[in-house]
């Protein structure tokens, strides 16, 4: 979603990527994967902020689309460890 200089800065980002995790756990996810543009500076710190670690297998160089994730729970605690337990909010 665009972010626009009237709503930058006042944590609502923030609240939704709070609520987006809710969501997943609600869902007994087992983690959350998103893409981002590599330009795309303030959201990738967001991401790394919240948890979220690149998972570089493949990437080109810059600009490019990084792919993140960010385990909810630990592989070892979960039986869902396959896309049974994914979830996808787009």
């Amino acid at each position: 979603f665009p972010s626009h200089d009237i709503v930058r800065g006042k944590g609502v980002a923030t609240a939704l990527m709070a609520h987006v995790e809710a969501l997943a756990k609600a869902e007994n996810a087992v983690k959350l994967t998103l893409e981002v543009q590599s330009t795309n500076t303030v959201a990738l710190q967001l991401y790394l902020r919240f948890g979220f670690s690149p998972n570089l297998v493949g990437v080109e160089l810059p600009p490019c689309n990084l792919f993140l994730e960010k385990m909810l729970i630990a592989p070892e605690d979960s039986q869902l460890a396959t896309s049974e337990g994914a979830v996808s909010y787009a």
